[in-house]
This record gives C-alpha cells, sequence and structure tokens, in this order.
C-alpha cells in the first residue's frame, strides 16, 4: 500500500499544481473584470508587421482621440514573450499609446534560423519602431528587455526620449548560469501563480534557442553601456528580486546619474506582472515628465 502511494505522488504534485493555477486564473479573471468596471484597464489588440521579409507580432493599444503623449514601449525579457507585460501595458493604456512587441524568436513572432544576440534584438527592435511609425517613444524593458532598450537607446539616441529599466539584467557580481538560476529559484515563491503558465508556454516556444539567448544576455556589459545613457532613466526592482537585488541597483543608479529609483515591496523578479498596479503606478509621474 506504502509503494502504491509512493508511486502516485508525481501525480498529486501535478494535480496540485494544476488546481494552484486554475485559482490563481480564475482569480486573475476576477481581478481584469473589477478593474474593466472601474475603467482601469483597456485591452489590446494583437497586430503584426512584414519586416525585412520576417512577421513580427505586437499587443497594441491606441486611442487617436486623446491628447498626444510619447509612446511607450514595453520590451519582454529572456526567452518569454510580450504577453507577461500585458497587465502593466492594459494599466498603462489608459493613458498612453502602448506597443509590446514580441522579439524575433519570441511568442507569435517569426524564429530565425539563429538566435540573434542583444545587439541585434535591439535592431529589430529599431526596425518594427520604423515600420510601426513611431519616431521617438518611452522605451520600458524587464530583465533582458532592459539590455535591448540600453542598447537600442544608445544605437539610436534620437528615437528614444527616455528609459525605464525594471530588473535589469545581469548584477555584475552573479554572471554565470548558476547563480542566475539559484537567484530565480529563490525569488519564485514570490510572484504570482498566473505568470506560470506564461512563462512554460514561451520557453517551450524557444526550445534549444533559450541557451543561447542566456549566453547573449550573460555577456552583454550592461554596466559599461549605462554611463552612455544620455536620456532620463528610472529604475524599479521588487522587494525580494534575487536576480536584481538592491546592491546592484543602487549601482546601476550611480552610473545613470539617476536619482529615479524605486523598489516595490514584497514581489519578486517579474515585479511588472506580480505588482502591475504598483509599478504602473511608480512610473507615470516619471513618463509625463515635461509631457
Amino acid at each position: 500500500m506504502t509503494s502504491v502511494t509512493h508511486n502516485r505522488w508525481p501525480l498529486y504534485v501535478l494535480l496540485g499544481a494544476a488546481g494552484a493555477l486554475a485559482l490563481g486564473r480564475a482569480c486573475g479573471w476576477q481581478r481584469r473584470q473589477q478593474h474593466r468596471r472601474r475603467d482601469e484597464i483597456r485591452e489590446l489588440d494583437g497586430r503584426w508587421w512584414d519586416i525585412n521579409g520576417q512577421r513580427m507580432h505586437a499587443r497594441v493599444a491606441t486611442d487617436s482621440a486623446r491628447t498626444p503623449r510619447l509612446p511607450l514601449v514595453l520590451v519582454h525579457g529572456l526567452g518569454v514573450s510580450g504577453s507577461y507585460f500585458v497587465p502593466a501595458a492594459q494599466r498603462l493604456a489608459t493613458e498612453f499609446d502602448v506597443y509590446v512587441p514580441d522579439l524575433p524568436g519570441h511568442g507569435l513572432s517569426h524564429t530565425p534560423a539563429v538566435q540573434p544576440d542583444i545587439a541585434g534584438l535591439a535592431q529589430a527592435l529599431v526596425d518594427w519602431m520604423d515600420a510601426a511609425g513611431l519616431a521617438r517613444v518611452a522605451l520600458v524593458g524587464h530583465s533582458m528587455g532592459c539590455q535591448v532598450a540600453v542598447e537600442a537607446a544608445l544605437r539610436n539616441p534620437g528615437r528614444v526620449d527616455r528609459l525605464v529599466l525594471i530588473a535589469p539584467v545581469p548584477d555584475p557580481a552573479a554572471r554565470k548560469a548558476l547563480q542566475q538560476a539559484g537567484r530565480l529559484i529563490m525569488g519564485g515563491v514570490f510572484e504570482r501563480p498566473s505568470l506560470i503558465p506564461h512563462v512554460l508556454k514561451d520557453y517551450w516556444r524557444i526550445g534549444s534557442r533559450f541557451l543561447p539567448e542566456l549566453r547573449h544576455m550573460l555577456a552583454y556589459p550592461i554596466e559599461a553601456k549605462l554611463p552612455e545613457i544620455g536620456v532620463p532613466a528610472m529604475l524599479i526592482r521588487g522587494e525580494h528580486d534575487f536576480i536584481a537585488p538592491q546592491a546592484w541597483l543602487d549601482e546601476a543608479a550611480g552610473l545613470l546619474r539617476s536619482s529615479s529609483k524605486v523598489m516595490i515591496p514584497y514581489w519578486g523578479h517579474a515585479v511588472q506582472f506580480s505588482g502591475a498596479g504598483q509599478v504602473t503606478g511608480a512610473m507615470r509621474s516619471f513618463l509625463t515628465a515635461g509631457a
């Protein structure tokens, strides 16, 4: 009897995980309905562009009737797509035109034969901005997306008005893959369970190209790039983000010569998903300063 029970424990774990995910999704749906009723969010639509013979997808919300403001482009991180940016994007879309592209090899965008490095992803982002008619934007990056945003800003300084860097990577003190994995696991308990389906489907999508992209991310010398940034920048992290610890955020702020630095209580690395309301609330005054 004991052995039968023992042999069934993986099934029990899977059932428990499935139940937790279903509960998380149900709670998330209820929260979204409440936000809609209070006009606190706006839905995004999927759109595609043909760029150099390849298709690129983005989630978009625009409103030609409102007073023009700087459009926002939200750039996702390692291995994932723009889907985990949706909770933040929906909130920002009540005030701004918002674009959430899937970079090449991610989400619904095309799959290149070789996964681009950070410079290649930054160029793809700028090419997409050209196709979308976005002459000047604010870039909001998360994790590896901060690297892409920084590289795009340095290569095209006239196209980027300001930067929001959420949980920038890598911490120069933890540039090895095992260190990153350990920190990710430690902080996993400080995320909403509804994040899991987004991550799993996107990691399945990128497949064997994940490791090459990880190597590109770890090799990118962001600490050498930040002093070159010449536009206003804001830094954000979750309180329990072990991948982007406070010491690294403090160092990054010094390199940027930026005083706009925010720590969001409780949440972990994907704070823009788990603490979307807090993050967008912190961003708004920075994004509208001087507008």
